[in-house]
């Protein structure tokens, strides 16, 4: 049994179910709309019905059966993608006497792979939760093929530079990780700032509970998005003030925790108005160091804070208004560069798995020769693999 889809949220999710006990469980499991053999079925023809437990239905299915190459029988079961539901089909399908196995095992089957660059993208297409990154990751392959090639023409000439441009795609390791799993973002900042409205605004869904009573928002909420294609865990956090309530105390250190080990920090402010005290010792506590995005929200109402006043938040900063949606384009674009996920990102080659960065990180050194440096690359293509035009 192998689950072909993300395990995040997603409106389908597909499980397939190989070998040859695979008939058995189904028909323990599926009872199709129009009663039917198994073995009767046309390859490939789908087949609408419900995952049963018992008497108890889990799920609605569409079922499409056809020969294993490997010996057996191929079932792919397309049920909702909540991750409640296909956990519990999951384990149904385990106490019928299936077993899990790795997304790697439908390789063969499922992805015909013609290098090992491209099994190893295959092999990450269960974790691309986004329809942006899994295209960026079928593009990966030819792509890093045709960058390593060109490493290669550069070392017959030029050595130091041949490992420079090894670094600059190295550099590319920490965005591709990025684009595969997504990153944290907390949103934080004074009471009443717009925080939980951005965060329904940039979910594109009205998820969070607001209010214009500062301090609704009494313990974090977090929230999956997508901005822009790029997987987001959206936090929004608690108001950040003093207070002697030992609840709201509570609520900002939890703030403060997630803050901390966010990737991305947006401190929303209100834009409408003066900075009050809260709102300054926000700017004073989260001065932008490259993980930190400063969000005027609230511009709708007017222009009353000027973050050009303060000089370490010049260029470092959004207007926005959560409640129009104005500037959220900007905004999650800004988001993205944060972590060099730039509009020419796609396009480029990239370092997608960690074999690849441990090989090709041999290569960045400054003791590594022009034979040194075709041994490394022929091994980032992978067991078998040569770079065209090999020296």
């Amino acid at each position: 049994m192998v689950r072909l889809t993300p395990t995040g949220p997603a409106g389908i999710a597909v499980v397939r179910l190989c070998g040859p006990d695979a008939p058995a469980i189904l028909r323990t499991v599926f009872r199709p709309r129009r009663p039917s053999d198994l073995q009767t079925w046309p390859e490939q023809q789908l087949r609408f019905g419900r995952i049963v437990d018992g008497d108890e239905t889990v799920d609605e299915a569409i079922v499409a059966v056809r020969p294993s190459p490997a010996g057996g029988t191929c079932v792919d079961l397309s049920i909702h993608g909540g991750r409640r539901v296909t956990e519990r089909v999951i384990e149904l399908l385990g106490r019928h006497g299936a077993r899990i196995l790795p997304a790697q095992a439908a390789w063969a089957d499922a992805w015909p792979a013609k290098s090992y660059l491209h099994r190893e993208a295959y092999a990450l297409m269960p974790e691309a939760q986004t329809r942006r990154a899994a295209a960026w990751l079928l593009r990966q392959p030819e792509l890093l093929r045709e960058a390593l090639e060109s490493i290669r023409r550069c070392a017959r000439e030029d050595v130091p530079s041949a490992r420079e441009r090894i670094r600059d795609l190295l550099a590319t390791f920490g965005p591709a990780q990025r684009m595969l799993y997504g990153f944290r973002a907390a949103i934080i900042g004074p009471p009443n700032a717009g925080k939980s409205t951005l965060a329904n605004a940039l979910c594109g869904r009205h998820r969070i509970l607001v209010s214009d009573t500062p301090g609704t928002t009494r313990d974090y909420v977090t929230e999956p998005a997508a901005i822009q294609g790029v997987p987001v865990t959206l936090v929004d956090t608690a108001g950040l003030r003093q207070t002697t309530d030992p609840v709201e105390r509570e609520a900002v250190r939890r703030a403060l925790d997630q803050a901390a080990e966010a990737d991305l920090r947006l401190i929303v402010v209100d834009g409408s108005v003066a900075p009050g005290r809260e709102s300054l010792e926000c700017l004073e506590a989260f001065p932008p160091l490259g993980r930190e995005l400063l969000v005027v929200n609230k511009c709708d109402l007017g222009g009353a804070f000027d973050p050009e006043a303060f000089s370490a938040w010049r260029g470092a900063y959004v207007r926005v208004s959560a409640a129009r949606g104005d500037g959220l384009e900007n905004l999650g674009r800004r988001m993205l560069e944060t972590w060099g996920i730039g509009p020419e990102f796609d396009r480029r080659a990239a370092v997608f798995t960690g074999r690849q960065c441990v090989v090709l990180g041999r290569g960045a050194g400054p003791l590594t020769d022009r034979e040194g440096l075709t041994e490394i690359l022929d091994e980032v293509l992978g067991p078998g693999e040569e770079a065209e035009g090999r020296a």
